[in-house]
């Protein structure tokens, strides 16, 4: 094997991207969707972007993506505040999960973010913003130092499919 400028190049090139690669950072998450009492510190910031991709059906295309861009901010050491920016986007022709679920049509489209309104023999394709929500975490006693983290949850949502209010107690 003879070195060459281009081999040398080559592995430079390799090294460069793995070890850029390798210090790659995420933040604290380690349960993406458990509620947790690891809450932001007095004054810090955190950019959380969650995206869902619910893909095919017994026929046809379907492509529903839902997403979820969050910031949240350590109010105190055990009080944090987030604001969410809910979106979607969906994309169905010719999709059902069963052909009984057509009922006289060769085929139809339909699915989760697809309106009933829709006509069910024409491609749908739509995106936007679904709505917002709030969310307040409040730490009574911290995992960490106490024998069980105790903690209350507060989040409204406020959207154009949903209206709710949550409240969990989280253990």
């Amino acid at each position: 094997m003879t070195i060459t400028i281009k081999r040398i190049t080559l592995f430079a090139i390799f090294l460069v991207t793995a070890l850029h690669f390798s210090f790659a950072n995420a933040g604290e998450g380690a349960f993406g969707w458990i509620y947790t009492l690891d809450l932001q510190p007095k004054g810090k910031f955190e950019f959380e972007q969650r995206l869902q991709l619910n893909k095919q059906q017994a026929a046809g295309t379907y492509d529903a993506w839902t997403a979820r861009t969050e910031l949240e901010y350590g109010l105190t050491n055990n009080l944090q505040i987030a604001g969410y920016i809910n979106s979607y986007y969906t994309n169905a022709n010719q999709n059902y999960t069963n052909p009984e679920a057509c009922g006289d049509s060769a085929s139809c489209t339909g699915g989760y973010g697809v309106p009933s309104s829709h006509d069910p023999a024409t491609p749908y394709r739509k995106s936007g913003i679904e709505g917002g929500s709030l969310e307040a975490i409040y730490r009574i006693t911290n995992p960490v130092t106490s024998p069980v983290g105790v903690g209350l949850y507060l989040e409204p949502t406020i959207g154009r499919n949903k209206n709710e209010i949550a409240v969990r107690l989280l253990l």
